[in-house]
């Protein structure tokens, strides 16, 4: 009876045993191995066979190139993180197909695409991998190993150097640990690149080349603007889509060439009237009490943007200026600290060129505060050096393999000129010069919001571009202005008399905030004694009004000359002296006030509820 159990047990043995060889052979038969070479990329791909023969890409996935392969597979799977979620769910291959004889993509589930793609057919090809995510996706990861030969030289969270025989390589991502690289929704693109010692990006290396001339700088800035005013010009009267950039930084450079009222009249008046104006616009097109309200709500802005204490405060426009006037709060020197400890090994080039922008304008306007950023310059000049590369005759500039926006190089370029001018390095100067040439040099077919909003970027010389001026303090708060005049003074007598003289061409008109006025006695324009008045915008002379709330002069200047004075007394004995080299007193509009009215309206008054407003400028014949 034993001898039947074995022999039984035997037989079935032997009959699972051919099952089991009989479905590997079937299997192996069914199955076939996919492979392709792209330049020096290869693909391989495993692809089976249904019951009806029809062929099924199996979820197996291997791409190398150069030392490294990146697969998914079932035990190696690529996964995705979802938006506000940090769990990683696998994905599997679903397609795949060639793009081009150097590209090819990869389908996942979830409508997630893979690219890889070489810049040529060489063995020292750059290889881009891009990741095209859906809305709701926040990262893709690939696994990624080192082939046989290949050592890891150095690695951080987004950098991994390779050795290879004689030569290096390099991977960039959002995101790299010892086996997954990751790709976010900001940065979608890992790059792998030869890394060659000898030929390490210098500023002091590409100082002489063509690109770095400042002749060749300064010819790119002239057909620059003149692309800019040819862009607006191009625009209908009735256009209804002009942004307050564009507006403003086409008034600005017209300005410059003494085109100001011509600039005025070429605005659209759906912009002059609309709602999107905010103080930015004000210096040109009036409605100050309106626009008053968005700068109001600007500083406070600039206090919050201070308040929370990031590197990316610094990315804030105007947030120098708001440094300038506020050098001495606890919460401005808290982020230039942060900012003086920056971490050159995180840094991002972006924020790197945050930081100098905010070093330049601090350097030229409170050389105290921009100390506090000194232990952080030189490690924001060495990111910015590793993120440019020479590509023939121009430099670019790259974040993780993603290139910068023309915007975004505009900004990394002026920061190295103006700093390279701050320090009198040279090679840094001509540096921003070559990435100014490299990314502006086409500027002729840039569109009107993009010339609009690199103009105050790289424009530092036009004083009638609106700005910030900071003109005194009083009693420990700041007094400063919002305006596009040329020049302000601020100065104060033994009497207590404020005289601000404002430099702006003769007979035309512009408009200014100046913040931290006292309560006044008397205001005197024109060497005249001036009331407040509502409708001081509609007449065709200057006029003011004031709030005592915020203590802001809100005022119209119509230059009778190239220099106006604007007097502030504040005791009697001052407005005595005034009235004894004053003939006469007026009104905003121009009318002689009798001698007994002269006292009935306080010069601090300010009307109650919303005060009307219309276009006050005139043009230089009106003037007349």
């Amino acid at each position: 009876m034993y001898t039947n159990i074995v022999k039984k047990s035997l037989g079935l043995l032997i009959v699972y045993a051919a099952v089991i060889v009989g479905i590997f052979i079937l299997q192996f038969r069914s199955d076939s191995v996919i492979s392709e070479k792209l330049g020096n990329l290869h693909v391989s791909l495993a692809e089976a066979k249904t019951a009806d023969g029809r062929p099924v890409l199996k979820n197996k996935m291997l791409v190398s190139f150069n030392g490294i392969s990146f697969l998914s597979d079932d035990e190696h799977s690529a996964a995705v993180t979802y938006l506000g979620t940090n769990t990683k769910r696998n994905v599997s291959l679903v397609s795949w197909g060639k793009k081009s004889p150097l590209s090819c993509e990869f389908t996942f589930t979830g409508n997630i695409i893979l690219r890889f793609s070489l810049t040529d057919d060489t063995p020292k090809a750059h290889l881009s991998i891009k990741a095209v995510l859906p809305s709701d996706v926040f990262a893709f990861y690939l696994p990624y190993r080192l082939m046989n030969g290949s050592t890891v030289v150095s690695q951080s969270d987004t950098n991994l150097q390779i050795g290879m025989r004689s030569s290096r390589w390099e991977l960039s991502a959002a995101g790299i640990d010892p086996s997954t690289l990751a790709l976010t929704d900001d940065t979608d693109t890992a790059s792998y690149v030869f890394f060659d010692k000898t030929k390490t990006f210098s500023f002091e290396a590409v100082a002489d080349m063509e690109g770095a001339d400042v002749s060749e700088y300064n010819d790119t800035i002239s057909a620059f603007e003149q692309n800019l005013i040819t862009a607006f010009n191009s625009l209908p009267q009735n256009a209804s889509s002009v942004t307050e950039q564009a507006a403003v930084s086409f008034v600005a450079d017209m300005a410059k060439k003494g085109r100001y009222n011509e600039a005025l009249d070429a605005v659209p008046s759906s912009f002059k009237k609309g709602v999107q104006r905010t103080y930015l616009s004000a210096p040109y097109f009036d409605s100050l009490a309106a626009m008053y309200k968005s700068l109001e709500r600007q500083m406070s802005n600039y206090r919050d943007i201070v308040a929370r204490n990031t590197l990316s405060s610094f990315a804030a426009e105007g947030l120098a200026d708001y440094m300038v006037i506020h050098p001495d709060s606890d919460a401005v020197k808290t982020l230039l600290a942060t900012g003086a400890a920056a971490d050159g090994k995180t840094l991002t080039v972006m924020q790197a060129a945050d930081i100098l922008r905010t070093y330049d304008t601090l350097f030229a306007k409170n050389s105290a505060l921009a100390s506090s950023l000194l232990p952080a310059v030189e490690k924001c000049v060495d990111k910015i050096a590793s993120s440019c590369a020479v590509d023939g005759k121009n430099i670019i500039v790259s974040e993780n393999g993603t290139f910068l926006s023309v915007v975004q190089a505009a900004e990394v370029g002026d920061a190295l000129i103006r700093y390279g001018q701050a320090v009198g390095n040279q090679a840094l100067t001509k540096g921003g010069y070559f990435i100014i040439n490299s990314y502006l040099a086409g500027s002729a077919s840039f569109d009107l919001r993009t010339l609009a909003d690199i103009y105050p970027v790289i424009i530092h010389n036009n004083p009638y571009y609106p700005h910030f001026v900071l003109l005194g303090v009083e009693s420990g708060q700041p007094v400063y202005a919002w305006t596009c005049a040329s020049g302000l003074k601020y100065e104060k007598d033994t009497l207590g008399t404020i005289t601000i003289t404002i430099d702006f061409p003769q007979t035309y008109t512009h408009y200014l905030f100046v913040n931290g006025i006292r309560p006044f006695r008397s205001i005197y324009i024109y060497d005249m004694a001036f009331r407040t008045d509502p409708r001081f915008e509609t007449y065709n002379s200057s006029g003011y009004v004031y709030n005592s709330d915020s203590g802001t002069l809100l005022l119209k200047s119509r230059q009778k000359s190239q220099l106006e004075k604007i007097r502030l007394t504040y005791s009697s004995a001052a407005k005595e002296a005034e009235e004894k080299s004053t003939f006469t007193e007026t009104d905003s509009s121009g009318r002689v006030i009798k001698e007994q009215e002269s006292s009935n309206m306080p010069a601090d008054a300010l009307p109650e509820g919303d005060i009307p407003m219309s276009s006050g400028n005139t043009s230089a014949e009106e003037a007349d």
